[in-house]
């Protein structure tokens, strides 16, 4: 999976960024689920991607984490300290979603492939008084 890492002046990566377009809420917390000594905190509640843009809270020792999509609506996760600094734990946080394989690029390409189709397909529909009558 693809990590986008968040530095702070001196170099160090304070929080990363994922992909969500294959990952949804409950898989972010899934995959955090896997850390040994990480205890959830809180998970994403019923509809949550409507109303809750921080959707997830663990903790790893005594430092406590956030997971949050930015203005409740972007293509990626914030994943990092609610104090957004340097902490070693990120470290292990980042990699499980580094270890995590993802979708496979064939997948992703018949997905899109499938989209496109059915777009056509509707517009066609729409164009030729077949759909709507």
């Amino acid at each position: 999976m693809n990590v986008f890492d968040l530095k702070d002046p001196d170099g160090g990566v304070f929080a990363f960024q994922v992909d969500n377009t294959f990952l949804g809420r409950r898989g972010v917390c899934k995959l955090l689920a896997r850390i040994p000594g990480c205890r959830i905190l809180k998970g994403p509640g019923f509809l949550s991607w409507f109303w809750q843009e921080q959707f997830c809270q663990f903790k790893i020792g005594d430092v406590a984490f956030v997971v949050w999509e930015p203005y409740g609506d972007n293509d990626q996760y914030w994943i990092g300290p609610e104090q957004a600094r340097w902490v070693p734990e990120i470290a292990v946080v980042r990699q499980v979603f580094i270890d995590e394989p993802g979708i496979p690029p064939w997948v992703r390409a018949g997905m899109v492939l499938l989209f496109v189709a059915m777009a056509c397909a509707m517009l066609w529909g729409l164009v030729s008084g077949r759909i709507y009558r």
